[in-house]
């Protein structure tokens, strides 16, 4: 988590140059590059470099010249992977989420993303010979534009939307990047895509307590802090397919071994929480790693990866 960084020039939280990083399930929050001239990428400055962004949250950061979230500078060599990423209420005058200049051929992609609500600047700006591929992306409700400039016209194409995407917002405090059971970025609305972002579902419609037999067949769960040092608080929603309905939620390691049984047939309810401590069925600490948390309930199964890291 990277939470309040500032910067004067490139990159209130990262700069890289000439370099291969990936970055997987981090979490960009109110950073900022603040110099008048020189102050790009909110978040994360990077020239010259194939940076991979996977499964990542950027919100709130602002830049004041470009970039709110990310500015990317090609001059030498391109590339770039966005992937299940949000990016939300991030501000600057060009690119409230991204800027994206290239004086070479190298395009930027970027995939099952949200990009939204963004208070100053376009979704996405573009200078020089930039000009980024979209797939199965939600752009939507940006000042200065969501499909414009180098983006335009690809709403049309690749199962990429212009809609809201129903953030669950204070309704999951925890978790307010979540969206709601009936968001457009949802795993079931566009069966092409898939779930778009980088957040499961998390909230239901208010006025729906008795959900519909199709809500009431999703399941929810989410581990926090992710990644985390050592324990986990875990939330999870069950069916109400019957009165006597039963949910297990078990954790395992990458290869489906099972770790440890964390809640063994227990009634189901509509949001229900316990805790991980982080150690295995003998009393061991867990080894850092990727983890996965299993939801049974009904004869489904919902999963959400944890990353352990000691």
């Amino acid at each position: 988590m990277f939470l309040n960084n500032t910067a004067a020039k490139g990159g209130g939280a990262v700069h890289v140059k000439a370099a291969t990083p990936t970055l997987t399930r981090c979490t960009f929050t109110g950073n900022r590059a603040t110099d008048a001239v020189e102050g790009a990428g909110g978040a994360i400055w990077y020239q010259d470099a194939p940076v991979r962004i996977q499964v990542c949250t950027f919100t709130r950061n602002v830049a004041a010249t470009a970039g709110g979230a990310v500015c990317r500078i090609v001059t030498e060599t391109g590339g770039g992977l966005f992937t299940e990423c949000t990016l939300a209420e991030n501000s600057a005058p060009l690119g409230g989420g991204i800027y994206d200049y290239c004086e070479i051929l190298g395009t930027l992609t970027v995939d099952h993303t949200i990009i939204a609500f963004s208070p100053n600047g376009e979704a996405v700006a573009c200078d020089g010979l930039a000009d980024p591929v979209l797939t199965c992306c939600d752009v939507y409700g940006n000042e200065g534009g969501d499909w414009v400039g180098c983006l335009l016209g690809q709403d049309e194409t690749d199962g990429n939307l212009h809609a809201d995407p129903i953030f669950c917002g204070e309704h999951e405090p925890e978790a307010p990047w979540t969206v709601r059971s009936d968001s457009p970025c949802g795993p079931d609305y566009n069966p092409e895509c898939g779930r778009i972002g980088a957040w499961p579902v998390g909230c239901y419609p208010s006025g729906t307590g008795d959900q519909t037999d199709g809500q009431a067949c999703r399941l929810v769960i989410m581990g926090h802090p992710n990644p985390s040092p050592g324990a986990v608080h875990i939330t999870y929603q069950s069916p109400r397919t019957a009165v006597d309905a039963r949910v297990q939620v078990e954790l395992r390691d990458i290869s489906g071994r099972l770790i440890r049984p964390l809640s063994d047939a227990v009634p189901h309810c509509d949001r229900c929480s316990i805790e991980w401590d982080g150690m295995d069925s003998a009393g061991k600490d867990a080894p850092s790693g990727m983890y996965f948390l299993l939801l049974r309930a009904a004869g489904r199964v919902a999963t959400e990866r944890v990353l352990l890291l000691r």
